[in-house]
C-alpha cells in the first residue's frame, strides 16, 4: 500500500501512499506522498503531516483528497495514533 521514500533519523519520514479511492493498492508511480515531520517540544513531540501529490492518483485524485480530508481520513487516523501512543506511554 506504499513504500518508504525517505528518512531523516528522528526528524522526518516520507512514505508513498499507494491506496486508491476504492481502498485497493495502486502501483508506486500512481501513489501520492505523505511526509511526517517530528519536532521535539517540552513534554513530547510535535508531529506535522503533509499529504501531497494527489495528482499522481489520476482520475481518483479528488476522491482520495476528499476522503483523506474527511472526518474518516487523516483526522481519524491521527486521533487513533495519538490514542495508541498515549496507551504506550502509560504502559498499557
Amino acid at each position: 500500500w506504499g513504500d518508504v521514500r525517505g528518512i531523516e533519523d528522528g526528524r522526518r519520514l516520507i512514505l508513498g501512499f499507494g491506496i486508491g479511492a476504492d481502498r485497493q493498492p495502486t502501483p508506486p508511480e500512481r501513489a501520492s506522498e505523505v511526509e511526517f515531520s517530528f519536532t521535539p517540544v517540552e513534554g513530547g513531540t510535535w508531529v506535522e503531516v503533509e499529504h501531497r501529490g494527489f495528482s499522481h492518483h489520476g482520475e481518483q485524485a479528488q476522491a482520495i483528497h476528499d476522503g483523506m480530508n474527511s472526518t474518516n481520513g487523516w483526522p481519524m487516523i491521527l486521533s487513533e495514533l495519538r490514542r495508541a501512543v498515549r496507551r504506550i506511554d502509560k504502559g498499557l
